[in-house]
């Protein structure tokens, strides 16, 4: 009986093993402490490899590293920036800078959220993929005018494995 337990508990442990690695290849290093703009830490989600959450009196307004990707792969950027209160003739635009494989500093530059009136305009967002160069920096900023109250966010996740 003890040997048929040992083996057992040896498979068990195998296959929890197993599945880690597979989670962890599948979902990224979920669980990772980072840092908000404001200094406060979050955990990343699954699949997440990198995440910038904030506000008007957090978002930097130059280009700010906030993910350096382990390997040349495919990553998805989701983006946004959206204005929490209406303001006259204010905007914020989210940026985002990558090197691509080729070392190319590559710009997205989102639209352009208006926070003259809430609603469809005062969004912009895009979801897209991009292949980043390893030990690069990511970074973003937001460019405003007329002082807007808003909030960014961008989440990198990686979708390729080389």
């Amino acid at each position: 009986m003890k040997k048929f337990n040992r083996t057992k508990g040896a498979i068990h442990l195998y296959f929890a093993l197993a599945a880690s690695i597979v989670s962890l290849l599948l979902y990224g290093f979920s669980g990772q402490y980072k840092a908000h703009a404001d200094g406060s830490s979050y955990t990343l989600g699954a699949g997440q490899a990198g995440y910038i959450s904030c506000t008007q009196a957090t978002c930097q307004s130059s280009a700010t590293t906030f993910f350096v990707p382990p390997a040349t792969t495919l990553y998805r950027i989701n983006a946004a920036v959206d204005c929490t209160s209406s303001t006259a003739t204010a905007t914020a635009i989210l940026i985002i800078k990558y090197t691509d494989p080729g070392s190319t500093i590559q710009t997205i530059t989102l639209a352009t959220a208006t926070c003259t009136t809430l609603g469809s305009l005062s969004v912009a967002s895009l979801d897209q993929g991009v292949t980043i160069s390893s030990g690069t920096n990511v970074q973003y900023n937001v460019t405003t005018a007329n002082s807007p109250i808003y909030q960014a966010r961008v989440a990198v996740y990686q979708e390729g494995m080389n």
